[in-house]
């Protein structure tokens, strides 16, 4: 890993000075993303650096976010797979993953997997990275990019860091480095011309949606214009 950096945890890495740390792998945003992005990097034997604005690790998904809308088991698998498995083991349970996860009339998926303390998931998400051997970097969030034509070659932080990666992987969940660099993006949905989508905008029959699951009477899939119903986040400094 990286020589310069000890493996920090909690809050004790905040109000480091600068430096400049060299790595293959920059992952922005210690969302339960990140850290499987992580992981799976580190697995596969590359020098991995996860920044985490914050002091948190594990996002909505160790911030008490736990249950999981529908849970078919189908839908699971890989290092969100571990994850839970590692979860329900903290219990001393055993997660059976050849049944279908209870859902009583479409609500949230109940049972082990699910019921869980948001400090003992972010403790799971915490080992995890340890054991992968990626090094960790909390309170550090982005002030901006060093680029080269369209590429980043350094992530700046606040407190004056800089970070250079082969690959830089944005895992906030606002987009937060890829905005910084100048990436287009959309908010919301493109509407069904935008790239020729047939289905776009319509969810089909199924016992967890209403009675029909299709576009209400005079709708068509079109954006109408402005900002729909979501989450935002109002800076506090």
């Amino acid at each position: 890993m990286v020589g310069m950096m000890a493996l920090l945890w909690g809050g004790g890495d905040f109000g480091r000075g600068a430096e400049e740390i060299e790595t293959d792998v920059c992952v922005y945003g210690g969302t339960s993303g990140g850290v499987s992005a992580a992981v799976q990097a580190a697995r596969l034997g590359k020098r991995v650096v996860l920044i985490e604005p914050g002091a948190h690790l594990g996002g909505m998904t160790s911030g008490g976010l736990s249950a999981v809308d529908i849970g078919d088991p189908r839908s699971v698998g890989g290092i969100a797979r571990e994850y839970f498995t590692r979860l329900v083991a903290r219990y001393g349970k055993t997660l059976e993953w050849n049944r279908p996860f209870e859902s009583k009339k479409g609500g949230p998926a109940t049972g082990g997997a699910y019921s869980i303390e948001p400090h003992v998931a972010e403790e799971v998400f915490r080992e995890m990275v340890k054991e992968a051997g990626v090094t960790m970097r909390f309170g550090s969030p982005l002030a901006s990019v060093e680029k080269k034509g369209p590429a980043i070659v350094g992530l700046i932080t606040r407190e004056g860091t800089v970070v250079r990666a082969r690959v830089y992987l944005d895992t906030t969940y606002e987009g937060d480095l890829m905005a910084a660099a100048g990436v287009g993006y959309t908010l919301m949905r493109e509407g069904n011309a935008k790239y020729g989508e047939q289905y776009n905008g319509i969810h089909y029959t199924d016992k967890y949606l209403p009675r029909t699951g299709h576009l209400m009477p005079g709708e068509n899939g079109r954006v109408k214009g402005g900002q729909g119903a979501w989450d935002r986040d109002f800076p506090l400094d």
